[in-house]
Formats: C-alpha cells, structure tokens, sequence
C-alpha cells in the first residue's frame, strides 16, 4: 500500500490481532482456529436485515450500527482538504489504510431503484466479489456484498 504510514499499518495490525486475525500471510496458520477469521468476515450479529422504505442501510462489516442513505445520490469516500463534502466519511474505518479513495463510489436512488457507481477508484468497487468497471452504474439488489478497496459494506432496504 503506497502511502500507508507505519503508524496507520500498527494500528490495523492491532485491531486485526485484537479480533482473532493474523497480521500476515505467513501468521494465518497460526490461529488458534481457522474459524477466527470467517467469523470477522461475517455481517455483524446484530445486524437485522432491513431497513426504513425510503432508505438504504449501509453496515461496515464488524460495526453495530449502519449509516442510512435516503434517496439522491450519495458519495462514499474519505474526508480530504478539498471544498467537496463526502456524505458517508469513511476515513475512521481505516479507509485510507484499506484502500478507499477520497471519492470512492456513489449510490444512487432512482425510479428504477437503488445502484452503485465506482467513481474511478484506485483500488476498485467490488459488488458480490465482481469489479465494477469505472462510472457504469450497477444495480443493487437487498442483501449485496459491497467493498470498496478492502473494506467490506452490506446493503440493505425495502
């Protein structure tokens, strides 16, 4: 990852190893069970499957809460110096370490539903494991897998 500070790096690490993830490639076959990291990847426990009709919910793999996007066009990214606002910040979920750019991907509300747009990300938009191609909307179905560089989103509404 071009750019990480070590700092940023240590941290992930410590956060990766406080949850039962090896901090390495080579550390993997080192936990205490393999089942550590599949329960990390999984949506939160909490998490109920829906959300209010004219909203989408966004859950952050591993957070209890989600953020609710309403209808209209919402950027997902990172803060930065610039005049832009991004409407969903995601730069305390590690986002700059795992590879989310400043203006990653936008979700948009239309008559035909909810889609998903990568902006022309650096590290790629990923919908249900299949890259997006750059500024070609794709529709979002209840229960999609989203990530955004390496960090993993779930998307759900009505």
């Amino acid at each position: 990852m071009a750019g990480t500070d070590s700092s940023q790096l240590t941290d992930l690490k410590v956060r990766l190893q406080a949850e039962g993830a090896a901090s390495s490639v080579e550390e993997t076959s080192r936990l205490a069970n393999p089942e550590d990291i599949s329960a990390i990847l999984e949506q939160p426990k909490s998490v109920t499957a829906s959300a209010p009709r004219d909203a989408l919910a966004l859950h952050i793999m591993g957070e209890k809460l989600p953020f609710l996007i309403h209808k209209g066009q919402t950027i997902l990214g990172r803060a930065s110096s610039s005049d832009k606002a991004i409407a969903v910040d995601l730069s305390k979920y590690y986002a700059r370490v795992l590879g989310v750019s400043r203006e990653h991907a936008a979700i948009r509300y239309s008559a035909t539903g909810w889609t998903i747009e990568d902006l022309g990300s650096t590290n790629g938009t990923y919908l249900n494991g299949t890259k997006l191609a750059a500024h070609q909307p794709q529709a979002l179905r209840n229960g999609d897998t989203v990530r955004l560089g390496q960090l993993t989103l779930f998307v759900y509404f009505k």
